[in-house]
């Protein structure tokens, strides 16, 4: 439940008025409002490019995915408590 609140405070914000929004004005929100800057970058297999926004400090973070051409982005998802994934809780230890 504590995950729905950052994201419903991004979708209130007037960047995120629609579902998606300009590119560029998506990503001053998220410097200024949050401290979230672009951590990790990928393209997924139906040609959408995902950017990860990270608060290195307070471990909040923001996942949008990018349109390059419309230079639309859309909010994925938003929480805190960013880490390395424990590998052990999910897959048991391999030994």
């Amino acid at each position: 439940m504590r995950y729905l609140l950052p994201i419903a405070l991004i979708l209130s914000t007037p960047a995120f008025a629609q579902p998606c929004s300009d590119a560029n004005e998506v990503h001053k929100l998220l410097e200024k409002d949050y401290s979230e800057k672009p951590f990790i970058e990928m393209d997924d297999n139906l040609g959408r490019h995902l950017v990860i926004y990270l608060n290195a400090s307070t471990l909040s973070w923001t996942a949008v995915s990018l349109d390059k051409e419309k230079k639309i982005t859309c909010a994925v998802a938003a929480g805190s408590n960013f880490k390395p994934a424990n590998l052990k809780e999910f897959f048991g230890d391999p030994s």
